[in-house]
């Protein structure tokens, strides 16, 4: 599927690999769909919903990102993380920075740098 808005227009909309809209004009923002699922933004609420359109979970964070290796970015009050393809909590919201950086997640906190293995552990770097 396609993410696409036209020129000058604020909506987000879908389409499937004929062309066909699959999910119309509605959202403000809207994120590749990855694992069959997707990030949009509907106002001013994060939602992740399926090739359907259907909502599957509202995310309650102040920002999120689009997917990189099936992982995306997510704050709230000024705290990063990280959540899944599925909207669950992979790294906590404890972060002043993170970057999902395709497989070897990054993050800084109070000055010190951290990477992640896909379970979530941080392991500092010296």
């Amino acid at each position: 599927m396609a993410t696409l808005h036209p020129a000058g227009d604020m909506l987000f909309m879908s389409i499937d690999k004929r062309g066909n809209v699959a999910i119309p004009f509605h959202y403000s923002r809207a994120y590749p769909f990855s694992n069959s699922h997707a990030v949009v933004q509907d106002g001013e609420t994060w939602v992740l919903i399926d090739k359907f359109g259907q909502k599957v979970k509202v995310l309650k964070f102040d920002s999120v990102g689009p997917p990189v290796a099936g992982l995306s970015t997510v704050s709230q009050n000024k705290k990063w993380g990280l959540i899944d393809t599925s909207g669950a909590i992979i790294v906590p919201l404890k972060y002043d920075y993170i970057e999902p950086n395709y497989g070897l997640p990054y993050a800084e906190l109070n000055g010190n740098s951290f990477i992640f293995g896909r379970d979530g552990t941080d392991y500092y770097i010296p």
